[in-house]
């Protein structure tokens, strides 16, 4: 009675499918696991920048410390961006009208990450992106990358105005 128990339960396809899906499933789960990296930067917008001209500029390069395990990297997309200014004291963020953020590496296209268009006059100093969700995978495999900004300014700055980018990715990696 033992071997026909044993060939009725491995002799049927559904069981047996439900049987290797699990296993498979569970190994999947525990092979994937997602982090937050963070990072932040200072740039400068230089004083009298004229009105409704577009300010472009690049960050130094990036250091990616995990170069040496960036084949275990997944997907990767940035999921926060926060502006902050840091100085002059009272700037607010009204002398803008939009930012856009992009993500450069060496041999890749440069690609759109966050942008911020209409940005109203009442805003104060720190301004939030809008994250466009692209997959960035290939650029944190990089040694180094950069950050491009670009703003189009909404009234002239007569100082410089210094501020902090926080950037915060969120990235899958096989484990």
């Amino acid at each position: 009675m033992k071997s026909r128990t044993k060939q009725i339960v491995f002799s049927s396809p559904l069981v047996v499918l439900l049987m290797v899906l699990s296993l498979v499933g569970c190994r999947k789960l525990k092979e994937l696991a997602t982090i937050k990296v963070s990072s932040s930067s200072t740039f400068d917008i230089p004083g009298a920048v004229a009105l409704s001209a577009p300010y472009s500029f690049v960050t130094p390069d990036v250091d990616n410390p995990n170069t040496g395990k960036a084949w275990l990297v997944s997907s990767a997309e940035l999921e926060k961006v926060t502006l902050t200014i840091q100085s002059p004291a009272g700037q607010a963020f009204r002398f803008m009208q939009s930012v856009r953020f992009f993500l450069q590496a060496d041999g890749l296209p440069e690609v759109e990450v966050a942008n911020r268009t209409n940005i109203d006059n009442g805003i104060g100093n720190t301004l939030e992106l809008d994250v466009t969700g692209a997959e960035l995978k290939e650029y944190l495999k990089k040694d180094k990358f950069r950050l491009r900004t670009e703003v189009l300014p909404d009234e002239t700055v007569l100082e410089p105005v210094k501020i902090k980018s926080d950037l915060g990715f969120r990235v899958t990696v096989v484990i």
